[in-house]
């Protein structure tokens, strides 16, 4: 008697004795296959995590059960296979403990993780860390468009250090706020269009004092000097109260100080190239610095958004940095013309220390222990009343 088996080839049959011998013992071999199975599953990954309960020499010890293990060798160490095991679940349980302690510690402190907080912001707060200079860094970003005109979306990301997320949600909030119109990667500033028509300039407060600083500084200025004036407000009103000089050579980087002054037939009016920056109404950038390099001017009526003993000059944006550099560096006196409100006040980007001028132009407003510090440092205060 023959019988056929499927699983082999076909056509192949093989006496029936061997089959029924199969049949018979199949529940066994399965039955040897799974307790190895399980043996191998505790050995492997039931052991390596109990290493608070390390095992006595030939036995692991389970609840229900136990099984006999290797013993240590002669040298007194366990198999290499054991000891793998059980340095890498030492290694996790190490790794289990600070993190739990990391988790109480948060807990305890009532702070949560950064991970959960970015995951619970929304809106303005896309970044906790930086949450709380969300207003401040606005308020940068609208002084950068108002010196610049425009700016892109790329650039103020990698001039704040925040993410063009960030910059976008920032842009958004002055656009509802009537200040910009944000446009294809960036945005503009919504007074530029009006401000090139009519040449008028940005920053217009505090121009009572500005006027008096203007008359302060135009007096300092002979005819037959040469003079450079920097852009800004107040340099406006330096050059408007400079109308009475004959002969007087001007090297400026304002448009609308050029075209007041190269109105004056005694006057020979020098501009540079260069970047053109709307709301100021400027020429910036290094082409500008490059046509200062071979210049001597007696005087420099130099323009800041910010003064301090700490910070020293600062500006909104960096563009403006290179021209007033060159502006420095080709003239003999320095005087800084700014109203008292720009004391002790911080811009985006610093030129230099205040070691960089020989004057100070500014108001009756200035404080009296902020006067004695500039002083400390060799500078000379001049109070236009």
């Amino acid at each position: 008697m023959k019988a056929r088996i499927g699983f082999l080839p076909s056509r192949r049959e093989i006496p029936a004795p061997i089959v029924s011998y199969f049949v018979e013992q199949k529940h066994e071999f399965l039955h040897f296959v799974n307790i190895g199975f399980r043996i191998s599953s505790i050995l492997f990954f039931y052991f390596p995590m109990t290493l608070g309960r390390r095992p006595q020499p030939g036995y692991l010890y389970d609840d229900s059960a136990v099984l006999e293990l290797p013993t240590p060798t002669d040298t007194g160490r366990w198999p290499a296979w054991i000891r793998i095991g059980e340095n890498a679940a030492k290694s996790f349980v190490s790794w289990e403990k600070r993190a739990m302690a990391g988790r109480t510690k948060l807990s305890a402190s009532g702070r949560t993780p950064p991970k959960a907080v970015r995951r619970t912001a929304s809106g303005d707060a896309a970044e906790p860390r930086s949450a709380l200079l969300a207003e401040p860094r606005r308020s940068k970003i609208l002084e950068w468009l108002q010196e610049e005109g425009s700016a892109r979306v790329r650039d103020l990301s990698a001039a704040f250090g925040v993410s063009e997320v960030t910059v976008r949600q920032d842009l958004e909030r002055l656009e509802q706020d009537g200040f910009i119109t944000r446009d294809h990667g960036g945005a503009y500033l919504n007074s530029v269009p009006h401000q090139v028509q009519t040449l008028s300039l940005q920053h217009l407060a505090n121009m009572d004092r500005k006027r008096k600083i203007g008359k302060v500084a135009a007096g300092l200025v002979h005819d037959h000097e040469t003079i450079i004036l920097d852009a800004g407000s107040t340099t406006t009103e330096v050059a408007n109260h400079l109308t009475e000089r004959e002969s007087l050579t001007v090297i400026t980087n304002a448009l609308n100080i050029a075209l007041t002054l190269g109105a004056i037939p005694s006057f020979e009016v020098h501009m540079p190239g260069g970047h053109f920056k709307a709301p100021t109404l400027s020429l910036s950038g290094e082409k500008s610095a490059q046509y200062l390099e071979n210049i001597f001017a007696s005087k420099l009526f130099l323009a800041t958004a910010g003064v301090s003993v700490e910070a020293g000059l600062t500006y909104p944006s960096f563009a403006d940095l290179p021209i007033k550099q060159a502006m420095i560096k080709a003239s003999n006196e320095v005087y800084l013309v700014a109203d008292s409100t720009k004391v002790n006040r911080n811009s985006f980007t610093r030129l230099g220390g205040l070691d960089l001028i020989h004057a100070f132009i500014t108001d009756d407003g200035l404080a009296d222990a902020d006067a004695k510090a500039i002083e400390r440092l060799g500078i000379k205060i001049i109070i236009a009343s």
